[in-house]
């Protein structure tokens, strides 16, 4: 019985009263079968499905809403004391993983994975740096070696993406991570942002 309080509760006056719409109609309907006038019977009972249809509609669009108001909103930065995640919105997030950023030598900076990410929480990431064999955690190495600074080349941006669990459901969030050679700092921006 909670739950059907739940739906009416959800679909508000609009939902409600297409739900009651549908109800009369799927009554004028069966009357209408009765009296052996049963084309208009047919369209009364489409009537009722689609004002019941209405009414689900606007039950689940409310909750859908108010699920992703909830959702996870987690940011990556970094500075050159380390790499960071930080919880912005909603719920926690669960089993959070950052991509590895990967050159083609094979170079790669890895990230160790989070368990947990509560509400306004700022997490520093362990990583390591490995260059054919050799493993480094020092941040301004990282800058000197993936961002091939003093080349002359200009900097590559790594697509970070970082990925989480919310609700038995996967999610994913990507952003550029470059670094400012003039400015000596990273700078991140969203992923479809160039």
């Amino acid at each position: 019985m909670g739950k059907l309080y739940r739906f009416f509760a959800e679909a508000g006056s609009l939902g409600v009263g297409g739900v009651i719409f549908a109800f009369v109609l799927w009554a004028i309907a069966l009357e209408e079968h009765y009296r052996n006038q049963n084309v208009p019977a047919v369209w009364f009972l489409l009537g009722g499905c689609l004002a019941f249809c209405f009414g689900a509609f606007m039950a689940w669009s409310k909750a859908d809403d108010r699920a992703n108001e909830r959702k996870p909103r987690l940011a990556f930065s970094a500075d050159l004391e380390g790499f960071y995640l930080t919880h912005l919105q909603g719920d926690p997030a669960r089993f959070v993983e950052v991509s590895p950023l990967v050159k083609p030598n094979g170079t790669s900076l890895r990230f160790d994975p989070v368990d947990f990410l509560g509400p306004n929480n700022k997490q520093e990431l362990r990583f390591r740096l490995n260059i054919v064999g050799d493993v480094e955690s020092d941040v301004r190495k990282i800058v000197l070696v993936m961002f091939e600074v003093g080349t002359g080349r200009p900097e590559p941006a790594y697509t970070v993406t970082v990925s989480f669990r919310w609700n038995k459901e996967s999610l994913k969030e990507s952003v550029r991570l470059l670094w400012v050679q003039g400015e000596m700092r990273f700078e991140t921006k969203p992923f479809d942002a160039q």
